[in-house]
């Protein structure tokens, strides 16, 4: 009984490091602006005329990342801010505003869509929440 004890404790020791520094890595969401087609005012599309009054946004003042299931987007702009997500069925699972920041767990793993809507900019990007 007591080997038996020994090899348990054994296996644990040699388990136990694995299991409680394996920590989830951040990994950064590719985002994509979607362009629609017609004309946009000023000779900068991303601060002309149309925008005089407003905070114009610019691709490089979002970032969106998921540690797990944890879903985190940092906008750098005072503008209001809505981000969808749809897992693979197409199915909202995550529509919320801010401003700013945001961090929200996700109820369940697998392939994502999520959509970042700010001051007339829309982003698009796919991830994997573990």
């Amino acid at each position: 009984m007591t080997k038996k004890l020994l090899a348990l404790a054994l296996g644990l020791i040699l388990v136990m490091p694995f299991t409680l520094f394996a920590e989830e890595q951040e990994v950064e969401i590719e985002l994509i602006e979607v362009v629609g087609s017609g004309l946009l005012p000023g000779d900068d599309p991303l601060d002309g005329n149309g925008e005089i009054g407003t905070n114009p946004t610019d691709p490089s003042q979002f970032y969106a990342s998921i540690t797990g299931r944890l879903l985190a987007v940092n906008v750098s702009n005072t503008n209001n801010t809505q981000v969808i997500v749809r897992n693979v069925a197409g199915n909202v699972v995550l529509n919320t505003q801010f401003y700013g920041y945001t961090a929200q767990q996700l109820n369940a793993s697998g392939a994502h869509t999520i959509e970042i809507h700010n001051g007339g900019m829309t982003l698009v990007g796919q991830f994997q929440a573990q």
